[in-house]
């Protein structure tokens, strides 16, 4: 590839068209969606420093990865926290792997209920 032009061209180019699609649609794409409204931010600046740990994380004999989340409260944010704990989980066992072998990553939880006497 000549040097003059950068290695992420492809992105580059799709970022600039994206910003002219305002009220267009997807179909050219082959995808079925009402049309664009407007055009979010791709950037995703994250700065943290923090210890991130699962309840109970487990590799199972066909090879997945299973984390068990126990709880006490049904909470929207729990949610937040499974994907973040799936990601995570996903990075650690599956970073650098060939697609075709990494491990599945499932994430159950377990909601326990307390009653007052």
């Amino acid at each position: 590839m000549p040097e003059d032009i950068a290695y992420q061209n492809k992105d580059i180019l799709f970022k600039f068209l994206a910003e002219k699609y305002r009220n267009l649609s997807l179909k050219v794409y082959g995808i079925e969606a009402p049309k664009i409204k407007e055009m979010l931010p791709t950037n995703f600046p994250i700065v943290e420093v923090n210890e991130n740990e699962a309840d109970s994380v487990f590799l199972l004999e066909d090879d997945p990865i299973l984390d068990v989340e126990y709880e006490s409260n049904l909470l929207e944010e729990n949610i937040n926290k499974y994907l973040k704990y799936a990601y995570l989980l996903h990075r650690k066992y599956n970073n650098g792997k060939n697609i075709k072998d990494y491990k599945k990553i499932r994430v159950k939880s377990i909601y326990f209920r307390y009653q007052e006497h």
